[in-house]
């Protein structure tokens, strides 16, 4: 086994609630024929250091749904099916714990991020030399504001601030042993990378340029729909 491969955990559980009402899931709706969470699983099977995508997935929609559309765009990776939790959180971790992962690096990536392409993985993993983990980031252009009850508090400076992105990569035994620390009841971070901070390992960052967009809201949607003119 090559020192850099890796197994990607993709998070398509979530049920959409702050893209609006829908039948599906944003994750699962259709952009020239194409669900959206498999837009990066078609990018993810043409790279070699990836050898298993973990899906955890909305739990009222059936394995065969997922199957025949790998089997029609011939999904030649191994893929394992997981209900998800109710949480962004709480899913990658029931993912990781029951899909048994032997690879040295274990990826998280957001369903909702279509437009990364994992041909970018080489030269991430290239990056990460002996930290424990990497993530991609952006940088804010914005001014920044601090508001409580509608009133502006203060503008924060925004030299070092940057956006956080997925895929996030960890060191297997890393994201382990976080997950053995943590309690139940203490399943609040926004994403693995916190989780990872917050107990002491090291982090290094990879700069997009490109425009690695999270389908959020209907706009996102629009954005995202643009790009694949």
């Amino acid at each position: 086994m090559a020192k850099n491969e890796l197994s990607i955990i993709l998070a398509s559980g979530g049920s959409g609630l702050r893209f609006g009402s829908t039948k599906l899931p944003k994750q699962y709706l259709k952009i020239k024929n194409i669900p959206i969470f498999l837009y990066s699983i078609i990018s993810m099977n043409k790279i070699s250091l990836i050898k298993k995508i973990i899906i955890a997935k909305s739990a009222d929609i059936e394995d065969s749904y997922f199957l025949n559309l790998f089997k029609k765009f011939k999904i030649k990776k191994e893929i394992i099916l997981i209900n998800g939790k109710n949480t962004r959180f709480k899913s990658v971790k029931e993912a990781f714990e029951i899909s048994q992962i032997d690879t040295p690096f274990v990826g998280i990536h957001d369903a909702v991020r279509p437009n990364f392409n994992f041909i970018h993985i080489n030269q991430i993993m290239a990056q990460i030399g002996k930290s424990d983990g990497i993530i991609p980031i952006s940088k804010i252009t914005s001014t920044i504001k601090k508001v409580k009850n509608k009133s502006v508090l203060k503008t924060i400076p925004r030299e070092d601030l940057y956006v956080s992105q997925t895929p996030q990569i960890f060191k297997t035994e890393v994201i382990r042993n976080c997950y053995k620390k943590i309690k139940k009841s203490n399943l609040n971070y926004t994403d693995e990378s916190e989780m990872v901070e917050r107990n002491g390992f090291n982090i290094k960052t990879f700069t997009m340029n490109e425009n690695n967009i999270k389908i959020t809201t209907k706009e996102d949607l629009k954005i995202f729909k643009a790009l694949k003119v």
